[in-house]
């Protein structure tokens, strides 16, 4: 049997520790991008019998993993077991140690073996690299959660599938709010369901929201930007924020915020300087698409409205860093470009 431990002090106390961990999105905020987890199932609580099901994918290998809690002591501890998956015994205890009113620290205890002895050191390995980003992750949610205390809302979110919509929707749901995706097709009453294209929705579940979120929009860095392509891109943004725009207008209770996805496009090709947010827009179809976006998006009147314009989001599980990496891992990466290009940077 292998053992392994990581002890990390967080900013807030055992008890708001352990709830944090029963939120709903603290499995998905917590799964290190480069894993590729699949959430499958998660049952709504910790207590003993519950259980979380996924597929965890390694090269070209997909591995299916059932994780069952035994022990469930809040505010102090819960423990899971693995019942199917990769190791022959996997035992994974948390615990959540007071440290005084406002500060704890989370020990998170591991005890693994393998079917057989070869590759215990390269999954110890692997074991601590995916709970030193489980620690950091957790440690900063936290700090910016406490820093920014809210009451709990209510948020509606488009694209709450994509590479930025599952961490922010994660990342929401274990500050305590609650998370409505708007979907094209599901099976689910919680969602709301839209169709753009026939400027359909589901305008009386949108009755009420606090905020809704607009992250939808045909994928920029997937195929070759053909005529057709670009079609798709422009109008996946257009026709679906003017849609969410004019329909939250309507709404006897409309929501008090509507955040609308921009991005740094809008600025153009040619930089020469750092640019500011009252730049005119630059020249090119993303500056073009940019400026059609933020004006789809302004046509929101009965709230406050805002368009951040998002540079290109550094995530292992998807956009751009995920296409550089294999070249870079076989050792045929290099620097990119000539140094004189701009490129602002976010990260999931």
């Amino acid at each position: 049997m292998v053992e392994y431990t990581k002890k990390t002090l967080m900013p807030v106390d055992s008890r708001l520790l352990f709830n944090w961990h029963e939120s709903e999105g603290a499995f998905i905020r917590l799964s290190p991008p480069w894993e590729h987890i699949t959430l499958i199932r998660k049952d709504r609580s910790l207590k003993p019998g519950s259980e979380v099901h996924f597929k965890l994918k390694k090269g070209l290998l997909s591995l299916r993993w059932v994780a069952r809690h035994t022990d469930y002591n809040p505010p102090n501890e819960f423990t899971d077991i693995q019942i199917k998956g990769p190791f022959k015994t996997w035992i994974h205890r948390h615990r959540m140690i007071p440290v005084d009113p406002s500060v704890s620290e989370l020990e998170d205890n591991i005890t693994f073996r393998l079917p057989g002895s070869i590759g215990e050191h390269l999954a110890l390995r692997t074991i601590k690299r995916m709970f030193q980003y489980r620690h950091d992750v957790l440690q900063h949610d936290l700090q910016v959660q406490k820093a920014f205390p809210n009451m709990p809302m209510t948020i509606a979110i488009t694209g709450s599938s994509g590479m930025i919509g599952s961490a922010l929707s994660a990342f929401l749901q274990t500050a305590g709010h609650k998370v409505i995706p708007i979907v094209r097709h599901t099976l689910s009453t919680r969602a709301i369901t839209w169709d753009p294209i026939k400027r359909e929705i589901q305008q009386e579940k949108l009755e009420g929201i606090d905020a809704v979120i607009n992250l939808s929009g045909e994928n920029i860095g997937s195929g070759r930007w053909t005529k057709d392509k670009k079609k798709r891109i422009y109008e996946s943004r257009i026709i679906s924020t003017q849609l969410l725009a004019e329909t939250l207008n309507h709404l006897k209770n409309p929501p008090r915020v509507f955040i609308s996805a921009s991005a740094t496009g809008y600025y153009g090709e040619d930089l020469k300087e750092a640019c500011t947010e009252s730049k005119i827009p630059g020249k090119g179809f993303l500056a073009y698409l940019c400026h059609e976006w933020e004006a789809a998006a302004n046509l929101f009147t009965a709230g406050r409205c805002v368009t951040p314009r998002f540079g290109a989001v550094l995530s292992s599980s998807g956009g751009m860093l995920k296409k550089m990496l294999p070249a870079f891992r076989i050792g045929l990466g290099s620097i990119i470009g000539d140094g004189s290009q701009w490129v602002q940077l976010d990260s999931t």
